[in-house]
């Protein structure tokens, strides 16, 4: 997940690394679980970027990951694979982000979508 902002505020550097962090952790325990042969039904990996207002200086993350979260999670893959379907969850998402960030959010786009 990445806020649109200038790549000079403070903490910004911190706050994407942490993050890498994070998707390399999950990424790690997927490809552990599939070396110990471990049946994986179905993964799906996005990554997001949330396009803010200018009030939105310092934007949480973590809101935005439980939404997608909560909004993908259980879902049949063949649904989320079609394009009209993807865009309906997409509008959906920002939605409910434009709630959870009390109007600081004015757009949601997917930079990853990968299903396996």
């Amino acid at each position: 997940m990445v806020a649109e902002h200038a790549d000079d505020e403070p903490g910004y550097a911190e706050e994407c690394q942490r993050g890498e962090q994070a998707d390399r952790q999950r990424q790690g325990k997927l490809d552990q679980a599939d070396e110990r042969g471990e049946e994986l039904d179905q993964a799906l990996r996005i990554g997001i970027a949330l396009q803010l207002t200018k009030a939105a200086y310092d934007a949480d993350g973590s809101k935005a990951l439980d939404a997608v979260i909560d909004l993908f999670s259980g879902r049949d893959m063949a649904e989320i694979s079609k394009a009209k379907e993807r865009q309906e969850l997409k509008e959906e998402l920002l939605e409910t982000l434009v709630d959870k960030y009390e109007g600081k959010v004015m757009g949601v786009y997917f930079t990853e979508f990968v299903t396996q």
